[in-house]
């Protein structure tokens, strides 16, 4: 599901209800961590948890590991960590949306480029078990903001046009109120330099 269609909120609340498990939950960045700390269990990146518990041998099941943001997850991060956790039996949960949100920085093997999104792999549907659940609903966002926003991201129709009618349809829809639009600012940024001088408006 989109941002704000509360996937994270779900899954450390249904963590609450796992008894008898270790629960971990980690992120690849501190600011997601930080989406986790109301929930129960160990919460670390998902480096810290590499040099803390998986090398260490320290991850045993019944085990739960909740991984926020997955779509930032490099390959490397599913073959240190993810993969041979479930491998020793660890049920393992993949938060994400790699089709309208982040994906992984510097995703290399070998020189060779590997940023993309995972969700149909055969690794990232190992790593599950082959479920999925498609969260479609706001939570987070009026219906209004999540509706566009949707149209923006990775099979929105809005995807294949030019930036600048994009964001002259953003500010028509939501004029400003004195601050700047932080989703069209992000959207922007995320899309690379070639992309920044439209911001100047």
């Amino acid at each position: 599901g989109a941002a704000g269609s509360g996937k994270t909120y779900y899954a450390t609340q249904l963590a609450k209800e796992m008894s008898g498990y270790r629960v971990f939950l980690t992120s690849k960045t501190h600011v997601g961590c930080t989406q986790l700390k109301d929930a129960p269990g160990e919460v670390c990146t998902i480096a810290r948890l590499y040099r803390k518990w998986v090398l260490m041998g320290a991850i045993q099941p019944p085990a739960l590991l909740i991984v926020d943001e997955c779509s930032m997850l490099t390959c490397d991060d599913y073959h240190k960590v993810v993969l041979p956790l479930k491998s020793l039996g660890v049920t393992i949960w993949l938060v994400g949306d790699g089709r309208s949100q982040l994906l992984a920085i510097m995703d290399q093997w070998h020189g060779c480029d590997l940023t993309a999104d995972v969700s149909e792999t055969t690794m990232l549907r190992r790593a599950v078990d082959g479920f999925r659940h498609t969260f479609t609903e706001p939570k987070r966002a009026d219906e209004r903001l999540f509706a566009f926003v949707r149209t923006i991201g990775y099979g929105g129709w809005r995807l294949g046009q030019d930036l600048q009618t994009t964001l002259a349809q953003c500010w028509e829809a939501f004029p400003a109120k004195g601050r700047p639009h932080s989703i069209m600012f992000a959207y922007v940024t995320a899309r690379g330099p070639e992309w920044w001088p439209a911001l100047g408006r």
